[in-house]
């Protein structure tokens, strides 16, 4: 997320990686969106509730097959650089829904009634 070809291409205002991983360690584990925990999630993907080409199979991660295990870094306003003010952590499946789609706000009103859903495939 944060490398150094983002800062020199003018994408990123973090200073560094440091600075980058100071900013994750602090954050909650749970999607800006819905509140998905980062554990929810790996149940969903990893217990097999959900699949797509994109997560681990066989719970066995591999290239090009880890999304949905963690939390991803989602721009809140898609435009905007990669920054504290902008970045949250967001589950797989409402970062790769919003996209660069909509803003923070206006998808908070789309989304609404999926952290439910998406727990209740965990019980059964």
């Amino acid at each position: 997320m944060c490398s150094e070809r983002k800062k020199l291409a003018g994408q990123s205002d973090f200073q560094d990686r440091n600075d980058f991983l100071k900013w994750y360690k602090k954050k909650e584990k749970k999607c800006y969106y819905c509140d998905l925990t980062e554990i929810e999630s790996q149940k969903l993907v990893m217990l097999g509730k959900l699949k797509s080409n994109r997560f681990p199979q066989n719970g066995i991660i591999g290239r090009g097959k880890a999304r949905g295990v963690w939390l991803e870094i989602e721009r809140k306003n898609p435009k905007g650089k990669y920054s504290k003010a902008n970045c949250a952590l967001c589950c797989y499946f409402c970062n790769n829904d919003k996209s660069d789609i909509f803003d923070d706000k206006n998808y908070r009103k789309f989304q609404r009634g999926r952290k439910k859903f998406l727990q209740s495939l965990i019980k059964k």
